[in-house]
């Protein structure tokens, strides 16, 4: 797909996708939200905010009623959506296949896998809370043919991940001790180490590294202080440290307090 030009249409009401917490402009805008966020928006964007926004916002009176007529109809989600998206020439022929393709794929998963993308697709967009919200829901499905120890241990690991970038890391911990008792997946066992060295005062069951080799325990140390160094080398922080370096300027608390404020923001949209 080539270079995406907007209309530069203002909208009083933008339409606000909790799964992305972002809001949505105008119609390009919205249908690429849709092509590259399918899973999540097959499973709750389409609903009355979305008619109501083509609709009121942006004028499209007889194409917000086509899609509830359709959706009156029983019409499904996956229906709809490639209605929506095919309403401009914004996707070839090409791409509308193949979004065509995503979709049936996830209509032949198990529900457990289908839901096990959709948390990992909010784990990508950093919705770290929701993830977490969604690989719960995957544990609680009984075991069977598809649900074997080594995918819950996916799931438990991956559910590990997102506590541990929501700075809850004792649970973080106790979901990588269960992924790795189930498949002793050393990823698993190098993340909990590494949890150990980020939160020291915190109390971990040890057992595990009873057995640890020196090598792997060097490896991994050496790991963790190059993504250490990594962080504290980050532009901000030198800017940051820059500020302070200096006289203390009205200016100064003004650009903390906007750097503080973006981090707030960020912190809010894991949730």
């Amino acid at each position: 797909m080539g270079l995406i030009v907007c209309e530069q249409s203002e909208v009083l009401h933008p339409l606000y996708i909790a799964e992305l917490n972002i809001h949505v402009y105008s119609l390009e805008e919205l249908l690429y939200v849709v092509y590259e966020n399918p899973i999540l928006a097959r499973e709750s964007l389409i609903s009355q905010p979305l008619f109501e926004f083509l609709d009121l916002e942006l004028g499209l009176l007889q194409f917000s009623s086509y899609l509830q007529k359709m959706k009156k109809e029983q019409a499904s989600n996956d229906e709809i959506l490639l209605t929506l998206l095919d309403c401009t020439r914004m996707y070839s022929a090409v791409e509308l296949n193949h979004y065509r393709k995503k979709l049936e794929a996830y209509r032949k998963l198990h529900r457990a896998e289908y839901l096990f993308e959709m948390a990992n697709t909010l784990f990508e967009q950093k919705r770290y809370q929701r993830a977490a919200d969604t690989y719960q829901k995957v544990l609680n499905f009984p075991k069977d043919m598809v649900v074997t120890d080594e995918f819950l241990a996916s799931v438990h690991a991956n559910l590990g991940s997102a506590y541990a970038n929501l700075f809850l890391f004792l649970d973080a911990y106790k979901e990588y001790a269960i992924a790795y008792n189930q498949i002793k997946d050393r990823h698993c066992l190098k993340e909990m180490y590494h949890i150990m060295l980020i939160a020291p005062d915190l109390s971990f069951d040890e057992q595990y590294f009873q057995d640890l080799d020196e090598q792997s325990k060097k490896e991994w140390d050496a790991e963790f202080r190059d993504s250490l160094e990594q962080a504290t080398s980050l532009p901000i922080l030198k800017e940051i440290s820059q500020w302070f370096s200096h006289d203390h300027t009205d200016d100064t608390d003004k650009k903390v307090e906007s750097i503080i404020q973006t981090w707030k923001q960020e912190y809010r949209n894991m949730m």
